[in-house]
């Protein structure tokens, strides 16, 4: 294969494989010392040898994409559901939230802050445009208890007017009984609807919904912020 690169000239199938290499180390050297950490702490977080992570950085060793993952999947800890596969993308997002993560202890953790309501297990990088909040108590504690928390910032307003566009609500990704606001699976997409006396209403739209065996994904533990 031939391809044509940015100057006009041909580029040949090895060495357009060579350049998407060496861009990959780049960004993988970028975010190594974006983020600060030694070769030794980097292996331990991706399952390797510090000499692997050496070889790589002087370029005597082909870094791969498995590689690379594992080195992200290390960095997000329990974050790493936030990561889309898109390895720049990812790449500039954990160089952002890492230092903010890396304290387990810290006193402010970082929640995802998302534009449209969500739920995993895979993510795209559309889905998330890489802005969080840092949350103190008590709903630090609060999102401590929940599975993969995240801060939705609602894009519509509430047909009844309890909730409005723009305000911030606590989400935590697991099925509730006692939510009156849940996220449940439609289709390909996820709705916000609220808990009515025969089924569910669809909070941007209004509309019933009375399906029994609607799958309850995630609820609203609180409104955050919201207009005065």
């Amino acid at each position: 294969m031939i391809n044509f690169d940015s100057r006009g000239g041909m580029e040949t199938g090895m060495e357009h494989r060579d350049s998407a290499r060496e861009r990959l180390t780049n960004i993988y050297a970028n975010m190594i010392s974006s983020i600060g950490l030694t070769g030794r702490e980097i292996a331990r977080l991706s399952g390797t040898r510090p000499q692997y992570i050496s070889d790589i950085k002087r370029r005597q060793r082909p870094l791969s994409q498995e590689m690379f993952m594992r080195t992200l999947l290390g960095l997000f800890g329990k974050y790493k559901w936030l990561i889309s596969g898109d390895l720049p993308t990812d790449t500039q997002r954990i160089i952002t939230l890492y230092p903010h993560i890396s304290d387990p202890e810290r006193d402010t953790p970082p929640l995802p802050v998302f534009q449209r309501p969500f739920m995993g297990p895979k993510m795209t990088v559309e889905d998330w445009d890489g802005n969080f909040v840092c949350v103190a108590s008590p709903v630090r504690e609060m999102a401590e208890k929940m599975h993969e928390p995240y801060i939705l910032h609602l894009p519509f307003n509430d047909r009844t007017g309890r909730l409005k566009k723009g305000d911030y609500l606590l989400v935590d990704q697991t099925a509730s009984a006692e939510a009156s606001f849940v996220l449940i699976k439609s289709g390909w997409g996820v709705k916000l609807v609220r808990k009515v006396e025969q089924g569910f209403e669809d909070v941007e739209s209004g509309e019933h919904r009375f399906d029994p065996d609607v799958q309850i994904i995630g609820n609203v533990s609180m409104l955050l912020m919201g207009s005065l």
